[in-house]
């Protein structure tokens, strides 16, 4: 209450009436909403950058966010331009303790990444967080969790190349443009050609889905 003692005298020519404040106050989110365009300037500057990246074709932010950004961002950007800011968005759970709990600095069981990707490397706390499971739901995540997917997913990832590798330099076989076509190979190579040809046309279709949990199941 205390900005109603700031008080300005009205600058428009010939008139002498003091402005003040007027009792309406916006919700403090519009800012948040309105990202989409005044990060740009627009409608003053950058027009035609605005509106090539307007829509948004995706965002993601956690569940928190729902009744503040997503929510402002639609409200907004179809109030001014009748349509929503974004086409696809993923609202992601919490991050729990092992235990189930909250992580907060209040109860002391908050991981910090980085340590967490110097220990476990940051592939296994990437793989854990987009296809460790359902990225909308809450997830408890620890030390052994990532661990799990250090040992059930990269190390077979990492013994089948260790493996082709030996094997290859054993037999003094590298790729080259003297290899047999596809279609002149056994019948194992070909269904192995067959395998990754289906794989990458199921992961490419699930990340274009935005389906990341999908997609690393599939691998």
């Amino acid at each position: 209450p205390f900005i109603d003692e700031v008080t300005f005298t009205c600058t428009d020519e010939g008139c002498s009436l003091e402005a003040v404040r007027v009792p309406e106050v916006i919700d403090a989110w519009y800012d948040s909403g309105s990202m989409p365009f005044a990060q740009y300037g627009y409608p003053h500057r950058n027009k035609e950058l605005f509106e090539s990246r307007y829509p948004a074709q995706f965002i993601s932010e956690a569940i928190d966010q729902t009744r503040g950004w997503f929510y402002t961002l639609m409200a907004v950007g179809t109030l001014v331009f009748d349509k929503s800011s974004y086409e696809n968005v993923v609202c992601l759970g919490h991050i729990l303790a092992e235990d189930g709990r909250k992580m907060s600095k209040h109860l002391g069981n908050t991981l910090q990444p980085i340590p967490l990707m110097d220990q476990h490397g940051a592939d296994a706390v990437r793989w854990f967080m987009a296809a460790g499971g359902s990225p909308w739901a809450a997830r408890r995540v620890g030390h052994g969790t990532i661990q799990e997917v250090v040992r059930k997913t990269l190390l077979t990832y990492w013994n089948t190349i260790a493996f082709q590798a030996l094997y290859a330099r054993t037999s003094d076989w590298a790729p080259s443009a003297a290899d047999p076509a596809p279609a002149d190979r056994t019948v194992l190579d070909r269904w192995l050609l067959s395998e990754l040809n289906s794989l990458v046309e199921g992961v490419t279709s699930a990340l274009e889905s935005y389906d990341t949990q999908k997609a690393g199941k599939l691998l």
